[in-house]
Formats: C-alpha cells, sequence, structure tokens
C-alpha cells in the first residue's frame, strides 16, 4: 500500500506550466516525470543541504502517491514538488495541534523553497492497516476497526484552536477562481462551484468524454441541495486503510493529514467508498470495512440523504482525479479499468455502492 495513503485507483500525472500546481522546479526536462526514481533522486540531491540529516546514499525510496517519500533509518522524508507545496507544513501544524487526540507522527524538521517542500517524521510502530484487509483476515482486524472508528470520532468531535481553523480556511484553491489550484487542494473539491471550475479543464483533455462530462454536471446539479454546508469540523480527507497504522489490533497513528479540510463527517466516508469501489472491479475481496464502522460509529451514517451526499461527493472526487490522472488512451482501447473516466460514466446513472 502506498505510503503516504491513496488506493490502487491513483496514479500520477505532471502538468508542467500551471502556475502553483504541478511544477517541479529542476534543470532537465526528463527529470520533470516526477515517478521516476531518477527525478525523485534529482530532488532529493536539490534538498539534501537542507536537511539536518545526511540522506544521499542512505535513502531508500518508497512507494506513494502524492510526494517522494523516503525512509532514512528512523525518520520518514516526504517531498512535496507540485500541488499546493505549502500544504507539508500545514499538515505539520495539524498534527502538532492533534496530539494527545488522536495517534500521529511527530514532525521533526520542515522547508523548503518556491519548487519543493519537506518535512521529515519519527516512525510509527505498527503497520498499514491494509496489511490486515488480505484474506484470512486476522482476529485483530475488528478490534482495529473499532479503534479506527473511535480514533475518527476523536478527531470529528475535536475543538479546533482558531489559528488552526484559520489555516485551512485560508489554504490556496478554495474558490472556484483557479481550476488547477482546486486540483491541488482537495481530494474532494466541493462546494459545487469548485467542482464546477474543472469542467472546461476537463473537456480540454484528450479521451475525455465532454457529453459524459456534461451529464455529470447535470447530475450534479440535481444534488445540491446536499451540497457541503461550512462547519467547523476537521475531517482526514483521505482516511482508507493505507493511512492507519496497527500494532496488537490498536491505532498507532493516523497518517497524511495534508488533504485534511473543514467538512461535514460523513465526507470521510468517501475514501472508503471509492477505493472499495476500485477494489472490487480488481477482485480485491475485503472484509465488511464499512458495516464495522457502522456499527461502531452510527452517527457518521446518520444523514437520512446519505446515499445521496455520497453520489455528490464521489462525482466532484471523480471529477478532480481525471484532472489529476487524465486517461492516455480512448476509454474502449485498454484503459485501466480502475481509471476514473470509467467510474465517472458508471457514476452519472447512480451511485458508488456501499
Amino acid at each position: 500500500m502506498p505510503a503516504d495513503g491513496g488506493t490502487c485507483e491513483r496514479g500520477p500525472v505532471v502538468t508542467s506550466g500551471e502556475p502553483g500546481l504541478f511544477y517541479a522546479d529542476v534543470e532537465a526536462v526528463d527529470q520533470l516525470q516526477p515517478w521516476n526514481r531518477a527525478s525523485a533522486t534529482a530532488r532529493l540531491e536539490r534538498i539534501s543541504p537542507q536537511l539536518p540529516v545526511d540522506a544521499i546514499g542512505r535513502a531508500e525510496l518508497v512507494e506513494s502517491n502524492n510526494n517522494d517519500v523516503w525512509r532514512i533509518d528512523d525518520f520518514f522524508l516526504r517531498v512535496a514538488w507540485r500541488g499546493d507545496r505549502t500544504r507539508l507544513a500545514r499538515e505539520a501544524a495539524l498534527m502538532e495541534a492533534l496530539s494527545g487526540v488522536v495517534p500521529v507522527p511527530q514532525v521533526v524538521a520542515l522547508g523548503g523553497d518556491h519548487a519543493v517542500s519537506w518535512s521529515i517524521s519519527r516512525t510509527a510502530a505498527g503497520q498499514p492497516l491494509g496489511d490486515l484487509c488480505e484474506p484470512p483476515f486476522a482476529d485483530e482486524l475488528r478490534v482495529a476497526m473499532a479503534e479506527l472508528a473511535g480514533t475518527l470520532r476523536a478527531l470529528h468531535h475535536w475543538t479546533p484552536p482558531p489559528q488552526i481553523l484559520d489555516l485551512l480556511s485560508d489554504r490556496p484553491g478554495q474558490g472556484p477562481g483557479d481550476p488547477m489550484a482546486i486540483v491541488g487542494a482537495d481530494t474532494v473539491p466541493l462546494p459545487i462551484p469548485r467542482a464546477l471550475a474543472l469542467v472546461e479543464p476537463l473537456k480540454r483533455l484528450d479521451h475525455v468524454d465532454g457529453a459524459i462530462v456534461d451529464a455529470a454536471v447535470a447530475r450534479m446539479t440535481e444534488l445540491a441541495d446536499v451540497d457541503l454546508v461550512a462547519v467547523d469540523r476537521i475531517i482526514h480527507g483521505d482516511a482508507y486503510i493505507g493511512n492507519v497504522l496497527v500494532q496488537d489490533g490498536r491505532i498507532t497513528a493516523l497518517l497524511d493529514f495534508e488533504f485534511a479540510r473543514l467538512g461535514p463527517a460523513d465526507l470521510e466516508l468517501i475514501s472508503f467508498v471509492r477505493a472499495m469501489d476500485a477494489e472490487r472491479r480488481l477482485g480485491i475481496a475485503r472484509p465488511p470495512l464499512l458495516d464495522w464502522l457502522q456499527e461502531d460509529y452510527p452517527e457518521l451514517f446518520a444523514a437520512p440523504d446519505l446515499d445521496r451526499r455520497l453520489w455528490l461527493y464521489a462525482l466532484a472526487f471523480t471529477l478532480r482525479h481525471i484532472l489529476f490522472y487524465p486517461p492516455d488512451r480512448p476509454e474502449g482501447a485498454g484503459l485501466e479499468p480502475t481509471h476514473p473516466v470509467h467510474t465517472l460514466r458508471r457514476l452519472v446513472n447512480r451511485p458508488l455502492a456501499r
């Protein structure tokens, strides 16, 4: 499972030249390909003089989706080269405030420049919860899911200090004016005007059916009555099983708060719904994670219009995800089965199963 969350449905893209978003200030053109070991190494060499640890020759590259992630002895170095590069500093401030509320890693150093930012955190004990979700399912999995429900409840009921609310409210990409900044800001670009700002860039992509995009917009318009309203509740934003560490059935750390945001608690569920949908398409069997979560955190599922809310969340996520991960071929020409273009075509007619 990737080190900074995500699931098998995600994939990378670099779009250079967009101000403030997918941009890497490295000299060679071939170094702009972000998911290449050579380009990750180039970024590591760039920042190595800034680091408080000797990384060159000692750092081990770890699979991830949003950043370069390096293991250096008992530390993880994360390097953000695209999207909102202020997010690692914001994440560190949030996790410091959350210490004692939910289990989070300790960030020990931060830095960066105009092109990249980085953070170093201590490793946390345990293994990804996703490791327990492989058959045969371990007995401690059910205990761990109960722990996760309690952890999410504690996060959602936490009263953040004003400075944390300000940090999350004033993030880049919160208005509808800069579509590519929106892509770099949130996994679910809502309220609806933010999602609609992505429509024209989507229609300019190769292999994207503009009629399906229009149909998705029409469906979102029908769901406008369940759009997000302003709240002061913090959600993790990507709390699926790859971002949870467990040991002996206990949650030792909730990882990767870089996409944390203000929103209704049930927005947290879309990380489970869309990831498990992708896994089903790949034939990956999972235990009844959502059923267990509902048993232990029933208020998370209490909205009478929950299915419509999840439908809207999935549509917004998928529009954003297509821009994050544009198709490299037409749908009928071998495009991978979990690609969000396929998901969008299904979503215009029905919500994802949960």
